[in-house]
């Protein structure tokens, strides 16, 4: 068995555009009224009458490799105004894999990945390295397997006094 403790979180509320692809991490411009809750749930799966059901067991002390767990956030804007933005990056707990399902992007959320420890963030996995070509240094990209995310980011737009917003991804063990 092993123990698996909550992911820490790299949070912030930013007042910056929106984020185009392959852009480093934003450093947070002002500090914002944000209040973040973050939960670890483990996914116990079984067949009930023919039917596949899902139950999350919260905090859960010991998981074996091949569990399933969700990560996920709430996020809410405690401040007396609504919010430009607001970034939450999430990296993949130690000794898991990132599944690809995260919550998705939406017209006012974005969703991107990083797989070199959240200084890239691209809209669909990729690895991004930094190479000289004719003396200038470059940005190549190569696609990039789901397994090689080490973070995911979501970028919301306009959050109303007092919005909650819930995200999650699901992670296996290795």
């Amino acid at each position: 068995m092993t123990r698996v403790l909550l992911t820490a979180l790299l949070l912030t509320a930013t007042l910056t555009g929106p984020m185009a692809s392959a852009q480093p991490a934003p450093a947070p411009a002002v500090t914002q009224n944000v209040k973040y809750t973050a939960v670890q749930k483990l996914v116990k799966i079984a067949t009930v009458n023919g039917r596949r059901t899902e139950t999350l067991v919260a905090s859960p002390l010991t998981v074996v490799r091949g569990d399933v767990l969700v990560e996920a956030v709430s996020v809410q804007n405690v401040g007396t105004t609504a919010l430009p933005q607001v970034t939450v990056t999430m990296p993949m707990p130690g000794g898991t894999s990132f599944t690809g399902m995260a919550s998705p992007g939406t017209a006012r959320i974005t969703l991107s990945y990083s797989t070199d420890g959240g200084r890239n963030f691209t809209a669909t996995p990729q690895r991004i390295s930094s190479v000289t070509e004719n003396g200038k240094t470059v940005l190549k990209k190569a696609a990039a397997t789901m397994a090689e995310v080490t973070n995911v980011r979501w970028v919301i737009r306009n959050v109303a006094r007092n919005e909650i917003v819930n995200l999650s991804y699901r992670v296996k063990v290795d």
